[in-house]
């Protein structure tokens, strides 16, 4: 891999003849960065699986220098670039940027990747005929939560305009639906779930024992923990009522919160787990690259999201790691987990509380049993190689129809 520029992008790519390149299909990925998390992993995860014998892959973000970023420039046949967003009104700018970009690129196909990146694959088509392919990673999303008029216009235009997409790519059943509701296009949507990588995410309890060092918590205690950001779809108040539940029967059990978010949010969350009298039983921790390990430290795993989930990838991934899950039914939870007695309502610690109690109960010998299950279903049923090569073949269907 080596740097480059082309027209003033900043850019890396692999090295290979020119001629052969054009040969190929030239898809664009569009996405706002290239961040911690689930839909940027899957984002990273899709380009390195997707054929590059047959495709011409970019990736293209708004705002450059995210985490995640050297994951794609270590990959391939991959080029990555950053159109230099400066800020939220920075839109004339961006919009010649990345104009000026598919004119250099003339992408055969531009896919969208949530929210405006959306909208811009429509400008690419309009400007070299590109077709146009969107992505919706969500389910129902309650904007009235944020206090931002921004996204509600978005939503708004993005409802509006979604008639002229060629393929809207969702990665839930429910989203297709609850989309489909709400007024998006639906004629032409494709379900195409996640995939998880199970070589990533595996059972590896040495590791979980030395994240659990790192925390202080004995190998033998019981450890339930949320992996998210903290993010009101997440809903860490009713992970934390049902933690001080919980608390007050099971005092061996403990709990962990791990992920980032704004200060103000960590912040609220903090003083309502000192108002359940949760310190000391409860810790705060920072989203951690190797989040494999900390998988394997947990007992269980809880995803509390009360609306906005599609397909959960935490969910997903601790269950390739062979750690049980109780989840609330929001998005595709329950077709993931496919387990009615760990699927509960949103927003009632008290069900949580009665999922977690009836794990906890359980046979050890039961316990391993449904975990193996509950790998063999993810790699069975969401792997890499799936999402891959369902994504080719709504590629290649687009580009055989006509409008």
């Amino acid at each position: 891999m080596f740097p480059t520029t082309m027209q003033g992008f900043t850019m890396t790519d692999g090295i290979e003849d020119s001629t052969e390149r054009h040969t190929r299909i030239r898809l664009l990925f569009v996405i706002r960065a290239l961040s911690c998390g689930g839909a940027e992993r899957q984002l990273i995860e899709l380009v390195k699986g997707i054929d590059k014998k047959r495709f011409d892959v970019t990736v293209a973000t708004l705002y450059g220098g995210g985490a995640l970023e050297s994951e794609i420039s270590e990959s391939s046949g991959v080029t990555l670039l950053s159109l230099g967003k400066k800020g939220r009104w920075d839109l004339a700018g961006l919009l010649m940027r990345f104009s000026r970009l598919v004119r250099e690129v003339r992408p055969d196909v531009t896919h969208g990747y949530m929210g405006f990146s959306n909208e811009l694959s429509l400008l690419a088509r309009a400007l070299c005929g590109s077709r146009a392919i969107w992505g919706i990673r969500g389910s129902a999303c309650d904007y009235s939560c944020y206090n931002d008029w921004g996204r509600n216009i978005s939503y708004w235009m993005e409802r509006l305009l979604s008639r002229f997409a060629d393929c809207i790519i969702v990665n839930s059943e429910s989203g297709r639906k609850e989309h489909i509701a709400e007024g998006f296009e639906g004629a032409r949507m494709k379900v195409i779930r996640n995939g998880i990588d199970a070589d990533r995410f595996h059972p590896d309890r040495d590791a979980g024992k030395e994240v659990r060092r790192e925390w202080g918590i004995a190998p033998e205690a019981p450890v339930i923990g949320i992996v998210a950001r903290l993010d009101p779809m997440k809903d860490h108040p009713t992970f934390l009522h049902a933690a001080a539940l919980l608390a007050r029967h099971r005092p061996e059990v403990r709990f962990v919160c791990v992920g980032d978010g704004p200060l103000a949010n960590l912040t609220r969350l903090q003083a309502l787990t000192a108002e359940l009298g949760l310190e000391g039983r409860l810790q705060w921790h920072p989203a951690r690259r190797n989040v494999t390990a900390v998988y394997n430290a947990l007992t269980i795993l809880t995803s509390s999201s009360l609306f906005g989930e599609g397909f959960s990838n935490a969910i997903g991934e601790a269950m390739a790691c062979g750690i049980p899950v109780v989840a609330t039914d929001v998005g595709d939870a329950a077709f993931i987990v496919n387990d009615c007695t760990r699927v509960v309502p949103p927003g009632c610690p008290e069900r949580l509380v009665t999922a977690w109690k009836n794990l906890l109960d359980q046979d050890k010998a039961v316990l391993a049993r449904r975990a193996a299950e509950a790998r063999e279903r993810i790699v069975s049923n969401f792997s890499m190689t799936q999402l891959a090569c369902n994504t080719e073949a709504a590629l290649l269907d687009t580009l055989k129809c006509q409008r």
